[in-house]
Parts: structure tokens; C-alpha cells; sequence
């Protein structure tokens, strides 16, 4: 075989579908084509991906132009008429929520507090940290915490007793 050979498109694929779908080795598809093995297991390694054809090159900057496009004319759009078409008022775009960063500075403490007291439970987690039961069971409820607990043995019945 000469020292760089080209192997087309559409041979490299009926390589490897023979190779995949037929079951045929690799050394025996490699040696009736007049090729290396090594350049076969390449092939199969990096996925034989040849260039797009031009079709699928001019489709793919068309869908590009189209979405460049859609992205222009959402840039125009200004809040006002953002909120019209949500139906919603334009103060309400700019609402961020305050509750999740509350929410997670609690959860370490709560946390913090069940490391050094693993046996509380959301009522002596609300007196521990001088906070409302209902607050601290709603976050651990969000963010599935739950604190351990300790289970008595079960006890076995003997055999011969009822």
C-alpha cells in the first residue's frame, strides 16, 4: 500500500457497517481492501466523521441566519412590550426572590445545629436557634433534612411463647 492513501467517504462506511453489522474482523476487511488495520481501528475510534456534505453545510447557515434573526428581533423588544405579551406588569420582570438566600443561610444553621444535636427535631431546633417551629420544618421539608433518630431494638419472641 502506498505510504498516504485517501480512502473515500462512502468506502470508509462500508468498512466499518461490515465491521460493526457483519461481524467481519478487522484484520480480514483491513487486508481485502488493501489497507492497515491500525487505520481501521482509527476510524472506528474517532467515529469515521467525514466532512458535511455542502447540502448540509448551506442547511446548517440557513438555520443559523434564521435563529440570528429571531434573536434581533427579541433584543427589540422592551420590557413593556415583554410584559404585554406575558400579561403580567413590567415591575414585576425585575422581582427577584429574597426567600432562597433566607432560606439557605437557615438551612446551614439548622445544620450546624443538628452536627452538634443529632437527636432534635424541628422543635428543639426552633428553641435551639431562637426560631419559629414552623419556619424551621418549612426548610427542612425544602431541603429534605431530617434529623436522626434513635430506634429502640425490636425485641424477639421466643419460639415456644405466644
Amino acid at each position: 500500500m502506498a505510504k498516504s492513501q485517501h480512502v473515500p467517504a462512502d468506502v470508509k462506511k462500508q468498512i466499518l457497517d461490515r465491521i460493526k453489522q457483519g461481524g467481519a474482523s478487522i484484520k480480514q476487511v483491513a487486508e481485502e481492501h488493501g489497507i492497515s488495520d491500525r487505520t481501521v481501528y482509527g476510524w472506528l475510534s474517532k467515529g469515521a466523521v467525514s466532512a458535511p456534505s455542502w447540502l448540509e453545510l448551506n442547511r446548517l447557515k440557513r438555520e443559523n441566519a434564521a435563529l440570528k434573526e429571531l434573536i434581533r428581533t427579541c433584543m427589540k423588544l422592551t420590557k413593556s412590550k415583554l410584559a404585554k405579551q406575558a400579561g403580567c406588569s413590567r415591575s414585576s420582570l425585575y422581582y427577584r426572590k429574597k426567600q432562597p438566600l433566607k432560606d439557605w443561610r437557615l438551612k446551614v444553621k439548622i445544620e450546624d445545629a443538628l452536627h452538634d444535636h443529632p437527636g432534635y427535631g424541628h422543635k428543639s431546633l426552633a428553641d435551639h436557634l431562637k426560631i419559629g417551629k414552623d419556619k424551621i420544618l418549612r426548610v427542612m421539608k425544602l431541603f429534605g433534612i431530617k434529623p436522626y433518630r434513635r430506634r429502640s431494638k425490636k425485641r424477639w419472641k421466643k419460639a415456644g411463647k405466644p
